[in-house]
């Protein structure tokens, strides 16, 4: 049975495309809700759970641990060092994904050549450093695709499919222009393969 989070965020403020990824292929229903005053930092609540989750990286963290698919975080002790070290990489290098073309060059080069001889980053199985990865390329537009960097390309077309990624990036490109209107307190975005079908 799917799990299912409020997620509190500021009326100006758009959560990352990895938040919805990872509900989605862990089968976990979100509700989002903007009313919190500018600047504060995102958080979920748990039904009939006093318990609240703070920032964007213990939220992914924690629906790795609730969701329906095992060690996207937890391994034994060499994997889950391995996947802690990407996790953090991938978010230092995020800069370059959106900044200077150089920046983003180097970052595409580091990863393309780590996916030469594996389909994920982290051993064999799908990891929490794949989804912000993929989410990180599906944020950039197109300018990665090419010949370049083929195993990047490859990696990004394996993620979509298997786990209809770009179901999820379509529906929340479609609810987050919607969301800048300050009559909506609640975004539904419409995940694939959620239970209900309505996270947001």
């Amino acid at each position: 049975m799917a799990r299912e989070v409020m997620l509190r965020i500021a009326s100006d403020y758009t959560p990352p495309l990895s938040v919805f990824a990872t509900a989605s292929i862990g089968k976990i229903i979100v509700t989002v809700r903007a009313k919190l005053k500018s600047g504060m930092p995102p958080f979920i609540i748990l039904p009939c759970e006093t318990l609240n989750v703070e920032e964007v990286d213990e939220i992914l963290r924690y629906f790795c641990h609730i969701g329906v698919v095992d060690k996207l975080y937890d391994r034994d002790s060499i994997s889950r060092a391995e996947t802690r070290e990407l996790f953090h990489c991938l978010q230092r290098v995020h800069a370059c994904f959106s900044g200077p073309d150089l920046d983003f060059d180097k970052a595409c080069m580091q990863f393309d050549h780590q996916l030469q001889d594996h389909d994920f980053l982290v051993g064999d199985l799908l990891s929490l450093a794949d989804i912000v990865l993929w989410s990180y390329l599906a944020g950039a537009g197109k300018k990665w695709d090419s010949k370049k960097y083929k195993y990047l390309v490859r990696f990004y077309n394996l993620m979509s499919e298997l786990y209809s990624l770009d179901k999820v990036r379509e529906a929340y490109l479609a609810a987050y222009p919607v969301q800048e209107d300050s009559k909506m307190d609640a975004t539904e975005v419409d995940l694939p393969d959620a239970e209900t079908g309505k996270p947001g």
